[in-house]
């Protein structure tokens, strides 16, 4: 029998909350001294949760198979609906708990008044914790490593990157619209490659061009 709110929704749909079992990112986070800082890189890194820790470490199985300068791997998405495939929001994140999210119109935020969270504007491009940098575009990446499938778990992406999530995005809709709306099962290729950036340097006072790492999917 199935439980409403728990595998299955109001509405009598499947609830799917797979275990994640792998991380894959193109950052890492370099300890040193007593501090941490995030590093950008131009390859996929492969994490695994640390069975004694349970903190993310990096998986030498996956990073031998693939190689430790990895900048394509073969996926599988697992359902047809872009928004548990790929997860997008703002968010605002501290150390223990996500703070604020939202559509880029409205917002929730947990306050002390409200610790599970309440209605909350601005949101979006007239925030200023977006301006600030403590809220970011946030998008999740659901999927099975095609080359080393585990059903009954599955691999997530993370990035910040306005270009990245635009492509992301972009890049499942028009597999969407070529395949009739499938998603699920199909097999496309998570690329990482340079591109030109551009970003605006305070003590020069005016923009000038960089090289930045960016995510896509493509289906050949």
């Amino acid at each position: 029998m199935a439980i409403v709110g728990v595998t299955v929704s109001e509405t009598g749909e499947a609830i799917q909350r797979l275990a994640v079992t792998t991380k894959v990112a193109i950052g890492e986070v370099v300890k040193r001294g007593d501090t941490t800082y995030p590093q950008k890189l131009d390859h996929f890194v492969f994490l695994r949760k640390g069975a004694k820790s349970l903190e993310w470490e990096p998986d030498t199985e996956l990073i031998g198979k693939f190689g430790k300068d990895c900048r394509q791997v073969w996926i599988i998405l697992l359902t047809d609906e872009i928004e548990n495939v790929f997860r997008t929001e703002y968010a605002w994140w501290s150390k223990t708990e996500k703070k604020c999210w939202g559509d880029g119109r409205q917002a929730t935020r947990r306050t002390q008044e409200h610790p599970d969270g309440a209605a909350w504007t601005p949101c979006g491009d007239t925030c200023p914790d977006l301006d600030r940098g403590d809220s970011k575009p946030s998008g999740d990446l659901f999927f099975v490593l095609a080359e080393n499938p585990r059903l009954g778990s599955v691999c997530r992406l993370h990035t910040s990157s306005y270009r990245s999530i635009r492509q992301i995005y972009s890049a499942l809709e028009q597999i969407r619209t070529v395949t009739g709306g499938r998603l699920a099962g199909i097999r496309c290729c998570l690329v990482v490659r340079p591109e030109k950036g551009v970003y605006y340097d305070q003590k020069k006072k005016q923009k000038v061009s960089t090289t930045i790492y960016a995510l896509n999917l493509e289906l050949s």
